[in-house]
């Protein structure tokens, strides 16, 4: 025996194993059976409609303007560390920019970090896995 974990996720599996079981069996009416295969396979699908729902929203309100204003401050860093030589990715929906060649390139400099003012500094250090042995 296995033992099922106590949400709809298990009630659905518990569900699907019985009825099936029982519908090959003689016993019980066919339509409750099948009814309440039909109900609890609606609330997993609904269930999954609202995580759904509510990732995507989080997403749209939440994680949108973070990510709005990582690439403003990124492409800011970039812009300074790289003394202007940088190329152009996109214009749309706003300016990013990237170093030529790469920190590895001759036009990185690093002692121009502390150049940076220090919102563009704190900005910089802030973006998510810019330090990951941090």
């Amino acid at each position: 025996n296995m033992s099922l974990d106590p949400d709809l996720f298990g009630i659905s599996i518990c569900a699907m194993v019985r009825d099936f079981y029982l519908l090959q069996r003689p016993r019980g009416r066919v339509i409750t059976r099948c009814s309440r295969f039909v109900t609890t396979f609606m609330l997993l699908f609904l269930c999954l409609f609202i995580q759904i729902f509510l990732l995507s929203q989080v997403k749209r309100f939440v994680s949108a303007k973070a990510v709005h204003d990582i690439r403003i401050a990124y492409d800011t860093f970039e812009q300074h560390m790289y003394g202007g030589h940088t190329l152009v990715l996109t214009t749309e929906p706003h300016l990013e920019r990237r170093g030529i060649l790469g920190a590895t390139g001759p036009y990185f400099n690093a002692s121009a970090f502390s150049s940076l003012s220090a919102k563009d500094q704190a900005a910089a250090c802030d973006i998510p896995l810019s330090q990951p042995f941090f």
